[in-house]
């Protein structure tokens, strides 16, 4: 394998993980008008000053926007199968879950974190689905016949 194939896979899988801080990141700070030191956490964040929230949080959406054509190009011009599609789209809902899950559960609060509870419990139900769609995408790859 070449190169620069082995660049470009390792681009687009980390793209597809890179969705979870750029979804965290994207979302921003909830604003629940609860003072911070304060607050009740369903999980303290850790403590990132404004300089390493931006690094993170632009790194990880320029990731995402520089492999996102990447895959799609390499599917067009015949170099990947239809189906690294599904597979990358799958892992990139559930980082995307996972990092707006995170977002939830850190927001400052009074009391419970309803939201943030919901959130963790909708985890284990989507990763079900999701690796059904993988499998299934995987099956079909499998059976579908070369297209050179």
């Amino acid at each position: 394998m070449s190169p620069h194939i082995v660049a470009e896979t390792a681009i687009i899988a980390s793209g597809a993980i890179a969705l979870a801080p750029a979804v965290w990141w994207v979302a921003g700070a909830v604003p629940s008008g609860v003072d911070p030191d304060r607050a009740d956490y369903l999980m303290q964040p850790p403590q990132l000053g404004t300089v390493a929230v931006a690094a993170i949080g632009i790194g990880a959406t320029a990731l995402v926007l520089v492999a996102t054509p990447m895959l799609w190009r390499a599917v067009h011009t015949g170099r990947a199968r239809r189906h690294w599609l599904q597979i990358v789209g799958a892992v990139a809902l559930f980082a995307g879950y996972l990092g707006l899950t995170y977002r939830f559960v850190t927001t400052p609060v009074i009391g419970a974190n309803i939201g943030g509870g919901l959130m963790i419990l909708g985890i284990l139900p989507i990763a079900v689905g999701l690796a059904t769609w993988i499998f299934i995408a995987f099956r079909d790859m499998r059976r579908a016949q070369p297209t050179i």
